[in-house]
């Protein structure tokens, strides 16, 4: 299990998670999309399931940090988070 704390004005990089993983955005707020441009804006009290193994990033777009307690389904020892590559590298 993690909290996370985002600041505001923050963009993550884009990323995916090889493992299952849900939580809730216990402040603040969050916009999260996905590489082909789905978008889902999350409040306070959401709750979080989040796209597995399907590139996405997400941004704080609110005045206040947003906190995410989020569980992760993994193995010990293998990422739960991964980086994609920048734009117009290759894979």
């Amino acid at each position: 299990m993690l909290h996370i704390t985002i600041p505001p004005g923050l963009k993550l990089p884009m990323h995916h998670h090889p493992v299952i993983n849900a939580g809730m955005l216990i402040r603040g707020q969050l916009l999260v999309i996905g590489e082909g441009g789905a978008r889902l804006q999350l409040k306070a009290g959401d709750g979080i399931i989040e796209m597995v193994d399907q590139p996405h990033y997400g941004t704080n777009n609110g005045t206040e940090p947003a906190e995410i307690a989020m569980v992760y389904a993994g193995t010990m020892g293998k990422p739960i988070t991964v980086l994609e590559p920048a734009a117009g590298k290759a894979r």
